[in-house]
């Protein structure tokens, strides 16, 4: 389909996943509604009391909830305490019994689009414990519109879009590290805010649907004027012979 193709979008790096050599693509990320931004604008992230911590997904291998786990273990008991953690999203259940003794946690299951934007407006912190390289994570975008501190590795297309002030990151693969930044929000709440305003500042202004596919028309149109320059080239040429 590529090599047919005059132009081709891809969501995240997914070229360099797919080592191609020419450059028919555009990377584009996922992004939020405007509207959702828009009606969380006003909002306001209390930090005050015991911190809340959520994951939003459909839970498999490459989000590596193992990583996650492993962190919570290494935490002290006076600091997995001080915040509950939130689970939104499908198949869960297998890695509950891997949360450890002393956090608090609510598995909520499956919800609507509408009930997770309520259920998220209540935390402080979201967790992303992993994925691929090249990936685009679509809750990512959810998270920022409330405003949330997001936890993320460092992954090559997110450190890409996303500076140190914008994310909380913590090195690939490395639940020692995880725990080390979950702790330093745990210590110091007031970082959650700081964070999911800047966050919240870049999604607004770079990766609503309406910016995204105003660059993605743009292109389409570039390609389809140059298509059809190229037929009536074509067609010249024909006629003069």
């Amino acid at each position: 389909m590529y090599n047919r193709s005059n132009h081709t979008f891809f969501v995240g790096n997914q070229h360099k996943h797919l080592d191609l050599k020419l450059g028919k693509w555009s990377v584009i990320q996922n992004g939020v509604e405007k509207s959702i931004i828009e009606r969380f604008s006003s909002h306001q992230i209390n930090t005050e009391g015991k911190m809340q911590f959520c994951v939003l997904a459909n839970l498999m291998p490459h989000h590596r909830f193992d990583i996650l786990s492993e962190a919570l273990h290494s935490l002290t008991v006076e600091d997995r305490s001080k915040f509950t953690l939130h689970l939104i999203g499908f198949n869960f259940e297998p890695v509950l019994p891997a949360i450890p003794e002393g956090v608090e946690y609510i598995y909520y299951g499956p919800k609507e689009k509408e009930e997770i934007y309520a259920l998220l407006s209540r935390m402080h912190v979201a967790v992303i414990s992993g994925g691929p390289q090249y990936s685009s994570f679509m809750k990512l975008y959810d998270y920022a519109a409330v405003k949330l501190a997001v936890i993320c590795p460092v992954l090559e297309n997110i450190i890409s879009n996303f500076s140190e002030d914008e994310i909380v990151y913590f090195r690939n693969e490395d639940a020692a590290d995880l725990a080390r930044v979950i702790k330093k929000l745990v210590d110091e709440p007031s970082l959650a805010k700081v964070f999911g305003n800047r966050l919240f500042e870049k999604v607004k202004n770079n990766f609503t649907w309406e910016t995204i596919f105003e660059g993605i028309a743009n292109t389409i149109t570039s390609q389809i004027s140059l298509f059809a320059d190229k037929t009536t080239r074509t067609q010249l040429n024909i006629n003069a012979e």
